[in-house]
């Protein structure tokens, strides 16, 4: 007998048929394997993960919001690398208390719980394949792309069997199949009606995508049009005819709009010309007179003042925008300038708290789940034992952040007319 069907043995013993009354839809799996996808109204989860993952990979403030996020859930307490301890009610059995702190140190799942965080708030799911060893133990938790996995529910809901298949694109077929207890989805910002989760992206992508070329087309204004020119005035004699004359000013401008290079085929140096553009100096073409008066033409001024580009009040906008589709304080990402009042700050920083709790209570539904499996082969019930999953405080200064909104708040209605 092969090791799943060793565990699938265990989890089968006992296991009720769940049914509905509901007309139609007797049999609870009654919906065939594949149509959860498209079924599920997820249709555009594959593109939503490559918008988040261009939104990480050039928007630095997106990486920043990632990464503080992932920080804060977790930071472990000074001089510990677990960030979050179990705390069992109770007398329970000494063997199931190290059953599950086995799983903590082989698994390491203290180190890990960065990646598992920071995944789950970028791409809103995150799969992860239970690895078991030869004695029936939790070994490690392994990636799975998140591109390639679906997640199979019947009409209610519940997981089928196999509960998750591996596809290499939308409705091919599966190359490989999951039990119910082989992957742990940690789904973030989930919704009850949807099939996943919800990136902590999602909204700052759409605002990305109209910030971005505003802010590329700056960018090409100041390389353009940013900086001054110099103004080369080549003197043409008199007596010089129009092709002479050309002939002249083009000769110059080779000569100071070409750099020496290395020419690797022939074995020698070269004068290879740059091509003209608008960053590019002027020439003008001048004679002198019988009284070596310069004649021709004259450019005065040519400083880049640019006034236009000072305009950007339409792109502090979508920024704005932008840091508070991201929900994390505008301080945790260097731009202290934005934070004006107390009041705001201490609000900021108390429902910033409250993220990061709701992402420490993602993880600690996927950890129950690897922990019980854990309980299961061991031979417990883990219905009998009862134990919880506890996270320090998402920041020291929470309790203080509360209390100063809540004070302000009641000082402002305080002083407000009637």
């Amino acid at each position: 007998m092969s090791l799943i069907d060793q565990v699938t043995r265990v989890f089968q013993r006992g296991r009720r048929e769940r049914r509905t009354t509901a007309s139609g839809l007797e049999d609870a799996t009654s919906l065939p394997l594949g149509m959860a996808p498209e079924i599920s109204g997820n249709g555009n989860r594959l593109a939503a993960y490559a918008e988040v993952e261009r939104l990480d990979a050039e928007c630095a403030e997106a990486s920043a919001a990632l990464d503080t996020i992932a920080s804060l859930i977790s930071a472990a307490p000074e001089g510990e690398e677990i960030p979050f301890r179990v705390e069992w009610e109770g007398n329970p059995p000494a063997e199931a208390r190290e059953a599950v702190e086995g799983v903590i140190r082989r698994a390491r799942l203290g180190p890990k719980t960065f990646a598992f965080a920071r995944d789950a708030a970028k791409y809103g799911d995150n799969f992860l394949e239970v690895i078991l060893n030869d004695a029936l133990e939790v070994e490690r938790l392994k990636h799975l792309p998140a591109r390639q996995i679906y997640r199979e529910e019947g009409a209610h809901g519940e997981l089928l069997d196999p509960a998750f298949t591996q596809r290499l694109y939308p409705g091919g077929t599966p190359v490989v199949s999951f039990r119910p207890w082989q992957v742990v989805h940690l789904r973030w910002g989930h919704r009850g009606e949807e099939r996943y989760g919800r990136s902590h992206l999602a909204v700052a992508c759409a605002i990305w995508k109209r910030l971005h070329p505003l802010e590329e087309s700056m960018r090409i204004a100041r390389l353009e049009r940013g900086y001054d020119k110099l103004v080369h005035y080549v003197e043409i004699p008199v007596e010089a005819s129009l092709e002479e004359a050309q002939k002249r000013l083009d000769d110059y401008r080779r000569r100071m709009g070409s750099r020496v290079v290395f020419n690797p085929e022939t074995g020698g140096y070269e004068l290879q010309r740059q091509t003209p553009g608008v960053r590019t100096d002027f020439y003008v073409p001048v004679s002198r007179s019988e009284n070596g008066a310069i004649t021709g033409g004259d450019i005065k001024l040519l400083t880049a003042d640019n006034a236009q580009l000072a305009h950007i009040d339409d792109v502090r906008y979508l920024h704005r925008q932008l840091l508070c589709a991201l929900r994390v304080p505008a301080a945790f990402l260097g731009f202290e300038e934005d934070v004006n009042a107390r009041a705001t700050l201490a609000e900021q920083h108390a429902e910033f708290a409250r993220t990061i709790r709701r992402g420490q209570a993602v993880l600690s539904a996927g950890y129950r789940q690897v922990f019980d499996l854990q309980l299961a082969l061991k031979g417990f019930d883990p219905a009998g034992l009862s134990y919880r999953i506890i996270w320090p405080d998402a920041r020291p200064e929470e309790a203080r952040a509360s209390a100063e909104a809540a004070y302000y708040r009641a000082r402002a209605e305080r002083i407000s007319p009637g």
